[in-house]
């Protein structure tokens, strides 16, 4: 989060403990019991550190936010969120003052519909925080630990074979039969052994026709052609052309491919409503 202006560093830790707080997932570690893995919610005043505040210079600015947010997660020991406030050095002190707070939350708690919740609740509490008060809230209804307990409830022990537990185990163990445990892509680099989650970016300009004969995108002009529809046909060609598989491992119907009647209803989606073969 990009912050203007002055920022009342005090106040802010204070509103970040106010959210792990709040939030028991937040504050939960996952130690290791026998071959699974266990929920520990930590208590209220238990290992939740306050702000930590550095100056960075704006030429180091970025380094820094990638070092901070790359490093990885050791879920059975450190809580799955971290947070660091960043002033960068070069600017001038008041209403020019810029400020750079990093939040970064393991996915195992936190997911893109979390940062909005997120979001309001650490605005409230710096708010009350920074007029002298702690946040007013309503106890939550529910915590995530509460859903984890429904979903074994709902789901049932997998060693039942009436349960939907087994069902559905036993239902995705007969479609990956068989299935490659690598597709070998074409790369451009050796494959390294630990994920870096370090990329690039390289842009090219398709012509138009070129686009409908080995995609089946819609014309780009075509207001009804949606993101995830850009996104799925660029993706799934490639696949398709290098992989030597007729099965899709990313999803699909039975055993990856797409039944007769998925095709159907593909076909009557917005986004592909004036799809033609060449």
């Amino acid at each position: 989060m990009s912050l203007r202006g002055g920022v009342d560093a005090d106040a802010l830790s204070a509103a970040i403990v106010d959210v792990v707080t709040r939030h028991e997932s937040l504050r939960t570690l996952f130690p290791q019991v026998g071959d699974n893995a266990t929920q520990k919610v930590l208590g209220l005043g238990e290992g939740i550190a306050g702000l930590e505040s550095i100056d960075v210079e704006r030429g180091s600015l970025e380094r820094v936010i990638f070092e901070f947010s790359s490093a990885g997660f050791d879920l059975v020991r450190e809580r799955p969120v971290r947070y660091l406030l960043i002033t960068v050095a070069d600017e001038k002190e008041g209403d020019d003052e810029e400020a750079v707070l990093v939040v970064v939350m393991h996915h195992m708690v936190a997911d893109g519909w979390s940062l909005a919740p997120l979001a309001a609740d650490l605005t409230g509490a710096y708010a009350a925080r920074v007029g002298g008060n702690s946040p007013q809230w309503a106890p939550l209804p529910v915590q995530y630990a509460d859903y984890t307990l429904w979903h074994r409830e709902h789901l049932g022990d997998a060693a039942s074979t009436d349960s939907l537990a087994h069902s559905q185990i036993t239902f995705w163990k007969q479609q990956l039969a068989g299935a490659p445990e690598q597709l070998h892509l074409p790369t451009d680099r050796p494959r390294p052994l630990d994920p870096t989650m370090r990329g690039a970016a390289s842009t090219s300009e398709l012509a138009l026709p070129h686009i409908r004969s080995s995609l089946y995108l819609l014309p780009i002009t075509t207001p009804r052609l949606s993101s995830p529809c850009t996104r799925a046909s660029p993706f799934f060609g490639p696949l398709q052309r290098h992989g030597r598989h007729r099965r899709r491992n990313t999803g699909g119907g039975t055993r990856g491919q797409v039944s007769r009647s998925a095709r159907r209803h593909v076909r009557q989606h917005p986004c592909l409503a004036d799809r033609r073969r060449p």
